[in-house]
């Protein structure tokens, strides 16, 4: 049966002070003789930095539409130009309309005519009231046609509402649209209308959330500062990352939509913890962190929620002022303590 790791670090520990040495810790030599080393981690309220690209873009886009089917005539804007509230930017054909208006318009002349005529005939005592009703209600119909080609004549143009830029245009000149159907894909000038959305990790979603202030930079060394706004629910498909909307105060200043800009987001709670260096992760199971503990007078392996993982460190609850982390080396201690 083999030795246990404290009864084999004892004897190592009595033979280097017969032999006049003086050992300042614990330690396991290895094959490779490589001995073990231990950091002491310190408690401290849970901070991290997330840091991210992001990119400046349109947070609302407008689709704009005819308000009446036709055939397209006359497009006056295309993407990436920049349109103003008042300006014409497509107009329909309008040689169906005009035919359909005069129609209407014989029809509309006719059943007054014969309004008209129903009533007389009406107080002479020689036609019935339903008569009479009829003639009214295709009066009425006549009237309703009219104002209704007269609104279309009207709405046979596409006029912006407010100050954008064309996104992209979605039709071209001859061809067929309905009522409602996109033309135009535009977005407010606004700066209000400005985000940076950026994505991040499911293990960093889980740090941020709703108004917490993030810092923006610019390649021009602008900072300016903001605030996240909206955080996906949903994984991309084909990325596997969050997308979180940041609104940021430009002050009026030039902000370009498509432009990359670096985003910084500080999560700092009050929380306990420990930041152990990534290189002391043992293992990691059912979201539970292995690291081997040097508790001076021998070692253990002890498993710990995880807060936070990156790149470099583990943040995992902190249960006192410190700990003494095997950092090198516990590979060759965990295989002694698994015997």
């Amino acid at each position: 049966m083999l030795p246990s790791l404290t009864s084999t670090l004892t004897v190592v520990f009595r033979a280097a002070l017969l032999a006049g040495a003086c050992l300042i810790a614990p330690v396991f030599a290895g094959p490779d003789n490589m001995p073990s080393q231990s950091q002491v981690i310190h408690s401290e309220p849970f901070h991290i930095e997330i840091n991210r690209t992001g990119r400046i873009d349109f947070r609302y886009i407008t689709n704009l539409s005819f308000k009446t089917p036709g055939f397209v005539d006359i497009l006056y804007a295309d993407s990436g130009q920049r349109i103003y509230a008042g300006d014409t930017i497509a107009t329909i054909e309008l040689t169906d309309l005009m035919a359909t208006k005069a129609s209407i318009t014989a029809r509309h002349q006719k059943s007054h005519q014969d309004l008209q005529r129903a009533r007389q005939l009406y107080r002479d005592k020689t036609v019935s009231k339903d008569f009479l009703e009829q003639a009214e209600t295709d009066a009425v119909q006549a009237q309703s046609e009219m104002e209704q080609i007269d609104y279309d004549i009207r709405k046979a143009t596409i006029v912006v509402p407010f100050d954008a830029v064309v996104v992209s245009r979605l039709v071209q000149p001859g061809e067929q649209v309905s009522s409602g159907s996109p033309v135009f894909s535009v977005a407010s000038t606004d700066p209000k209308n400005l985000v940076v959305r950026l994505n991040l990790t499911q293990n960093e979603i889980s740090q941020v959330e709703l108004q917490m202030p993030v810092v923006i930079s610019t390649p021009e060394q602008q900072t300016f500062n903001g605030k996240i706004i909206a955080i996906s629910a949903i994984a991309d498909a084909s990325t596997g990352l969050y997308e979180v909307e940041i609104a940021v105060d430009f002050d009026q200043r030039r902000a370009l939509p498509g432009q990359w800009v670096q985003a910084s987001i500080g999560v700092t709670r009050q929380q306990p913890s420990y930041r152990i260096p990534i290189v002391a992760l043992a293992a990691v199971t059912n979201g539970e962190a292995s690291f081997v503990i040097d508790s001076g007078n021998g070692y253990e392996l002890r498993q710990f929620p995880i807060i936070h993982m990156d790149q470099q460190s583990i943040y995992i609850p902190a249960t006192d002022n410190q700990i003494r982390v095997v950092t090198r080396g516990w590979d060759r201690l965990l295989n002694q303590l698994e015997q």
